[in-house]
């Protein structure tokens, strides 16, 4: 099954380049699709690893005598990106197209030292993808690569599954390099990188928390426990599970989240924003099988209303007071409201004294725990 799913991922990556016009002289069969670009920092300078798709089949000896394509890594070293790149074409026995990339990772060294000289590369080098995925890891780049080789499967393809599979369940939000370009372009340069890393068990790419970046340098890192509430401020989310305990038990819930639009108000040099959310909940299971009646449920309403508007206040206060980094964009609903405000002074510099207040309404609208209401 995975090798038809490889086999079916390069036949429509194919499809794609050649709509693309991207070949107008080189035969897809003497071309080398590259699929994943990792940046390394490294002693000497630079590191760069491509992952290539090769449409030239590999006969299986499993049952069927199926074929898969194969797909192989070079890597090359130097003291600059220039000499790296040199390093990179001398290796290949074909030319490399860079068209279809489906996702650029950076070691977690890498960014600590700095990105804004790729990224002005990145830019300027028309055969990237712009739409290409984003994310960064803090695993050995050998490991990464040998992992997705032994579960036969391409990097840029397992990456970009993962990312695509926790935004579309709002756990996650879409991020590319083209919008990496857009933010680098903006005053406020606060934004977040997916972090992935291998499973311990199954060797398999998971996202196990964010990277906050300032331009192109790191300031640190939040665990994906501690960073979960930041996609749901950013916007709408679909119905989630949500479990907190109560009194000697622990109730599990279901979430629909509504962000009603930001309150933004300055006056005398002070900014205040107002974040308000409606919950509606249906309650799905206690720990302990007991029945629930009307002083219980609005107890549990009250505990959820109480506990959901702590992480949202924990995430903001991680942003103010320990980045200082307005990286959950209420710099946009600012400038929108106050431009020629916005336009006047250092938002960086403003951010950090905002008074952001949060407001969490819980509707429970059903539940199916054994509830016996009062007579």
């Amino acid at each position: 099954m995975r090798n038809f799913k490889l086999i079916f991922y390069v036949f429509l990556l194919s499809l794609s380049l050649l709509a693309a016009g991207c070949w107008d002289s080189t035969p897809i069969e003497e071309t080398d699709i590259t699929t994943t670009v990792l940046v390394d920092k490294t002693k000497n300078g630079y590191a760069f690893y491509t992952e290539i798709a090769s449409l030239t089949g590999n006969s299986g000896g499993g049952e069927g005598g199926g074929s898969a394509p194969q797909s192989k890594v070079m890597r090359a070293e130097g003291p600059s990106f220039v000499d790296a790149r040199e390093g990179l074409e001398r290796q290949g026995d074909k030319p490399v197209n860079l068209t279809g990339v489906q996702c650029v990772l950076f070691t977690e060294r890498f960014l600590y030292s700095g990105i804004n000289e790729y990224l002005y590369r990145f830019r300027q080098d028309t055969r990237y993808r712009k739409t290409a995925m984003v994310a960064a890891t803090g695993e050995n780049p050998d490991e990464i690569f040998a992992a997705a080789s032994e579960n036969n499967v391409l990097v840029g393809h397992v990456v970009n599954d993962t990312l695509d599979s926790l935004a579309d369940i709002g756990q996650l939000y879409h991020f590319t390099m083209g919008d990496v370009l857009e933010v680098l372009a903006c005053p406020c340069k606060g934004y977040l990188i997916p972090r992935i890393g291998l499973t311990e068990r199954e060797k398999d790419i998971e996202v196990n928390g964010f990277y906050v970046m300032d331009g192109g340098v790191c300031l640190g890192i939040i665990p994906m426990e501690e960073g979960e509430f930041i996609v749901y401020i950013q916007g709408n989310v679909p119905p989630f599970r949500y479990a907190m305990p109560y009194n000697e038990n622990s109730v599990t819930a279901e979430l629909r989240l509504h962000k009603e639009p930001v309150k933004i108000e300055y006056a005398g040099g002070k900014i205040e924003i107002g974040l308000r959310f409606v919950c509606d909940t249906n309650l799905l299971y206690m720990n302990d099988d007991i029945k629930v009646d009307d002083a219980m449920m609005e107890e549990i309403g009250e505990e959820l209303k109480r506990q959901l508007t702590e992480e949202f206040i924990c995430v903001i206060r991680t942003s103010q007071e320990m980045f200082q980094l307005d990286y959950l964009k209420f710099h946009e609903a600012f400038r929108i409201h106050y431009p020629d405000a916005y336009k006047e002074m250092d938002w960086k510099e403003e951010y950090p004294k905002a008074r952001i207040t949060v407001d969490v309404a819980v509707n429970i609208k059903g539940s199916n725990i054994d509830y016996e209401p009062e007579e």
